[in-house]
């Protein structure tokens, strides 16, 4: 059913060329992640959200950049803009916190390395693995 939900999620963003990202959390633990992306006035990665809790369940979508100008906010209260549309602004990646451990997902053409991680013993003893998943002009981090 919640394969369902996203793939429905997904379709209206899709139609509505928002650019989405969608963070998904399918673990039992509350995972911490930041969020990076670029805008006109911001380069690669130039832009970094505030920690944002992704507690077990969850999943949070954010519609463009400007989704985060507030609460929790981008570093530096900088603010993200849409201006020159999908071509001037995007997602560049998904950073992540374990304990002891950190990384992060995204495409290769902005700070991240890979769109998958895995983490051995990251959730009360168990593996996991993030994936990001481009569908369409949206962009889905899944963490399983």
């Amino acid at each position: 059913m919640k394969k369902i939900l996203i793939l429905l999620l997904f379709s209206l963003g899709t139609m509505s060329a928002k650019a989405a990202l969608f963070l998904i959390n399918n673990t039992p633990c509350t995972i911490p992640v930041v969020v990076k992306a670029h805008d006109i006035a911001h380069t690669i990665c130039g832009l970094q959200s505030n920690t944002i809790l992704l507690p077990p369940g969850a999943v949070i979508t954010l519609q463009d950049v400007t989704s985060l100008n507030t609460s929790p906010g981008w570093m530096g209260s900088a603010l993200a803009s849409t201006s020159g549309g999908t071509a001037a602004w995007g997602w560049d990646a998904v950073a992540f916190t374990f304990t002891m451990l950190s990384s992060q997902v995204g495409p290769p053409t902005g700070c991240a390395s890979s769109y998958s991680f895995t983490a051995a013993n990251a959730c009360s003893g168990n593996p996991v693995t993030v994936n990001w998943v481009v569908i369409g002009a949206n962009s889905l981090v899944e963490f399983n």
